[in-house]
């Protein structure tokens, strides 16, 4: 319910709230950033699964954007990843 209502937006009244998050990343680290339209249709367990198959994140992007088309999205839909490599 309600999952089309921004809880946060630029051009508001006021100053936007801004979410930040710092962490370590190391070689061999995968980061996925997704709407709630890919993680409707594209569980965890199978994200990694995908992600392991993959040798890049352009693969690993084509891969679940398939996925996600094969089962009749009824929202769209983002995904962003980076493979971190030496």
């Amino acid at each position: 319910p309600r999952k089309n209502v921004l809880d946060s937006a630029l051009g508001v009244r006021g100053s936007p709230r801004i979410d930040s998050l710092s962490m370590r990343i190391e070689e061999g680290d995968r980061i996925f950033i997704t709407s709630d339209g890919l993680h409707a249709k594209i569980m965890l367990r199978e994200l990694k699964s995908i992600s392991d198959t993959s040798s890049s994140a352009e693969q690993c992007v084509n891969a679940l954007m398939l996925s996600a088309l094969n089962r009749e999205p009824d929202d769209n839909f983002s995904v962003s990843a980076l493979f971190v490599k030496s």
